[in-house]
């Protein structure tokens, strides 16, 4: 089924055998399998074929609107449902599925999954779940895509970890020798949501809204194919 999925890629400049041999060998873990989540269909779809995917929750009604389920899949754990989904579009994909939440305990079992992979895609607006598995990215020296988590913008991060380049760093968090267990998550909160509010993010949500997502009552809004699109962009 491989080759036919990527038949139609042969060809076209600068898309190599070798290169189209590494996507579906590449093997990638996205954390967070709803919004920014979907970009598991864009990279299925291009030939990427060995994925891991993490995500402690269940098909909602609300999530068709973004995700490749039906009505069927309500009720499902997420992780499952994109098991079967990936596996329907390609029958050669492996897929590793993990139901749990990340949380500041979680470093050593990170470390152990991430070891393994090629590309880590953050699809969680969950803070403690970025920050921590950004920071097992760093210290592994793993590929991390950062996805926008919002509608109508093209904003989207990918650190390589070149330079000593990481999200503590970049969000001036002063937090690299601390222990994650120890942190106060809520007291970083407005700092995360400083270098997350890009100008023009502010007028696309009711003010009620925007004060809600930054004191972290309620996650981002998004909106799905400007997400999906920019988060698969980044990881190819």
């Amino acid at each position: 089924m491989w080759e036919h999925i990527v038949n139609r890629q042969q060809g076209i400049l600068n898309f190599t055998e070798e290169l189209i041999r590494a996507i579906g060998n590449m093997r990638v873990l996205v954390v967070g399998a709803v919004g920014n989540g979907a970009v598991l269909d864009f990279l299925v779809s291009v030939g990427y074929q060995h994925f891991t995917v993490v995500d402690f929750d269940m098909v909602d009604a609300t999530n068709l609107n973004r995700l490749p389920f039906t009505p069927e899949d309500i009720g499902k754990r997420k992780v499952d449902a994109w098991k079967e989904y990936l596996q329907k579009v390609n029958t050669e994909c492996t897929v590793t599925a993990h139901c749990r939440k990340v949380t500041r305990n979680d470093e050593r079992w990170l470390e152990e999954t991430i070891a393994d992979m090629d590309i880590v895609a953050l699809g969680t607006t969950d803070f403690e779940a970025n920050f921590l598995i950004a920071r097992v990215c760093n210290s592994l020296r793993k590929r991390m895509v950062v996805g926008p988590g919002t509608s109508n913008c093209w904003v989207v991060s990918t650190f390589t970890h070149e330079g000593g380049v990481s999200l503590e760093r970049v969000a001036g968090f002063g937090t690299e020798n601390s222990d994650a267990r120890e942190i106060g998550y809520k007291t970083l909160l407005p700092k995360y949501m400083r270098i997350y509010m890009f100008p023009g993010r502010t007028e696309k949500l009711y003010p009620e809204t925007l004060q809600k997502v930054r004191s972290g009552e309620i996650p981002p809004r998004n909106c799905k194919i400007f997400v999906s699109m920019v988060n698969a962009a980044a990881c190819w």
